[in-house]
């Protein structure tokens, strides 16, 4: 019987330890997705996408010049966001998707990571028809004006 009521307890805890670090993993993962998921096109982070892809070094690899390079589309896959901005790459038209099926893969440029916090923003472009891939970071200063902060 002693036998028994052992086995019976340490099958108890070893379950409840279990069931309370998997808890712990999910509060963490769940964490971790909600920091991944801070950065939402809006009216004001839009204004600092069509800052980057404007940046003056850039404008060397877009050859708009070339068949198939317009209009650039912007591939930001994000799940449930709608976006229907019009933004200007030098004067060309952007226009952003979250798919790039049946799209010209010559004029496909994507954003392929965005972090926000509440003092910085981080920007991260590929753009495979010229194998760049390009990062800028931005940092607020003042009252709700964001500076490029030099790497």
């Amino acid at each position: 019987m002693k036998k028994i009521t052992i086995v019976i307890f340490f099958s108890l805890l070893f379950i409840s330890c279990y069931s309370a670090h998997k808890k712990k993993v999910d509060s963490v993962t769940l964490s971790l997705e909600l920091k991944e998921n801070e950065f939402e096109i809006d009216d004001y982070n839009i204004k600092l996408i069509e800052r980057s892809l404007n940046h003056i070094s850039l404008k060397e690899y877009y050859h708009f010049e070339l068949e198939g390079r317009t209009p650039l589309f912007l591939l930001f896959k994000k799940d449930n966001q709608l976006v229907d901005y019009s933004i200007k790459c030098f004067g060309q038209p952007i226009e952003i998707i979250n798919s790039a099926k049946n799209i010209n893969k010559d004029s496909v440029m994507e954003l392929t990571h965005a972090n926000q916090s509440k003092d910085r923003i981080s920007l991260t472009f590929f753009y495979p028809v010229e194998g760049i891939k390009f990062t800028i970071e931005y940092k607020i200063v003042g009252d709700k004006s964001w500076k490029e902060v030099k790497p």
